[in-house]
């Protein structure tokens, strides 16, 4: 679903190559259209990783400490989780934890 294309499903095939089916198939949209799902698809996963970069940018201070505590014991219990991102996220009361 995208403002561009809205609320459908374009598929190549029923068929799954895998099973021994049919590889070349005529697909049922045009190539514009082909394209089209191209652009959205590429804006899609630019967006996503855009937001990605910048919640992680956002938090490196967190990653640095997370990354410096691993290297020093290798594995994280939640209490340590708790110590060291604290400050970055909201804990759920321990009646819900359990």
């Amino acid at each position: 679903m995208s403002d561009a294309i809205g609320p459908v499903a374009f598929r190549d095939s029923e068929e799954h190559p895998f099973l021994g089916k049919e590889i070349h198939e005529q697909r049922q949209f045009s190539d514009q259209t082909a394209y089209l799902i191209d652009q959205e698809v590429q804006r899609i996963l630019t967006n996503a990783s855009d937001r990605a970069y910048r919640i992680l940018m956002q938090h490196r201070d967190h990653l640095d400490r997370l990354a410096q505590a691993l290297l020093e014991k290798e594995t994280l219990e939640r209490d340590d989780l708790v110590d060291l991102l604290a400050d970055a996220v909201e804990l759920p009361h321990e009646a819900e934890a359990t």
